[in-house]
This record gives C-alpha cells, sequence and structure tokens, in this order.
C-alpha cells in the first residue's frame, strides 16, 4: 500500500526473499533479507528502487534488472516490475503490485557464454598468430630453398605421382625455355609440344 506495507504476497515472493512475508509488515523489513544492488554493484537507494519509483508517480517500472546479496552473500538477479494499483472509483493510485522473477540462472548461463566466448576470441587470437608465424616461417624456409635450388647449376625438378610438375629450379626453366607459370602444375606433355 501507499504506507510501504505489504498487503498480500504469495508462497513464491516468500521463497524468492527467503523470509516469511507477513501481510501489514512493512516492505524494508522484508527486504532486510537481501540487499537491492544495481548490475554494477552499488547498492540501489531505496527511493531509486522500482516499487519506491511507481510510489513517487514516475509511472511503470518494468523488467528493471535487479542485482542482489542475500544473506549468504549469494548473488542473485531479479526481473521487477512494479506497477501502480488504483481505485476503481477515483483512479488515485492506493498501492503498488509487484513482481520479481528470479533470473539469476539465465544471467549465470549469459555470464558463462561471455565468458567462454572470450576465452575463445583469445584463442582464436593466439591460434591465428600462431599460423601467421608459422607461415611466414614456411614462406622464409621456401624462399632459402629456391635461392639453393636455383644457385645448383644441376637441372631440379620434382614430379607428383600424377607426372605433374611441382618444383623446378631456374637452370631447368631456362633450359627448356619457359617461364615457371607455364610449368608448374603441369605434365611434360602439356608445355611440350
Amino acid at each position: 500500500d501507499l504506507q510501504d506495507r505489504i498487503v498480500s504476497s504469495n508462497a513464491a515472493a516468500s521463497r524468492l526473499m527467503g523470509t516469511t512475508i507477513i501481510n501489514g509488515q512493512k516492505r524494508t523489513e522484508m527486504m532486510g533479507t537481501w540487499t537491492p544492488l544495481r548490475p554494477d554493484g552499488t547498492p540501489i537507494p531505496s527511493d531509486d528502487q522500482p516499487t519506491q519509483r511507481v510510489m513517487a508517480g514516475l509511472g511503470p517500472q518494468l523488467d528493471v534488472e535487479v542485482h542482489a546479496r542475500d544473506r549468504a552473500g549469494e548473488h542473485l538477479v531479479f526481473r521487477v516490475s512494479a506497477v501502480p494499483l488504483t481505485s476503481a472509483e477515483t483512479g488515485e493510485m492506493t498501492g503498488v503490485v509487484a513482481t520479481l522473477v528470479d533470473v539469476t540462472a539465465q544471467h549465470r548461463m549469459a555470464d558463462d557464454l561471455r565468458r567462454h566466448r572470450d576465452e575463445l576470441g583469445t584463442d582464436v587470437a593466439q591460434r591465428t598468430r600462431e599460423l601467421v608465424d608459422a607461415n611466414a616461417t614456411l614462406a622464409d624456409t621456401l624462399r632459402f630453398t629456391r635461392e639453393i635450388a636455383d644457385a645448383i647449376p644441376g637441372l631440379v625438378t620434382y614430379w607428383d605421382r600424377d607426372m605433374r610438375c611441382q618444383f623446378a629450379n631456374r637452370p631447368y626453366l631456362e633450359r627448356i625455355g619457359l617461364p615457371e607459370e607455364e610449368v608448374i602444375g603441369r605434365t611434360q606433355a602439356e608445355f611440350r609440344p
């Protein structure tokens, strides 16, 4: 009601609040079982809590995420909605109806998912750096191998099992008079008329 007394509640409210809720009890007395917090962990002042905001005439407060610490120090997360209760005769506010939905499990799963996504992103970045480094090493090795093969005065080629040329040193290419791009990946019959 407008005096901040609990007029009615269900068993689920007592379970969520971790205490027996007594009709006529002040809402602030019932709230002594847990401390409402903002998502950043700072306490929510009483006048900034959804029910109080409605009582202050600030209109319905829908799906407000309220974090909390219970007596045992466990971090809880609720989705709270508070709407004005009005008199059918006068239309004036006579109280507030508040609903709490425990979304702690979903919040923890979302946090776990974010943490795993971040860890995966870090792992992918690390593996990408390793792959880039490995590719650079391979390119250096291939360049070095090419330089050595080109320095050999003899003809050096490599033919795969399909008899396609996969490597030819510079002296071989000079001897046959063809550029590398016309030889590599082709059979001898494809580049020799």
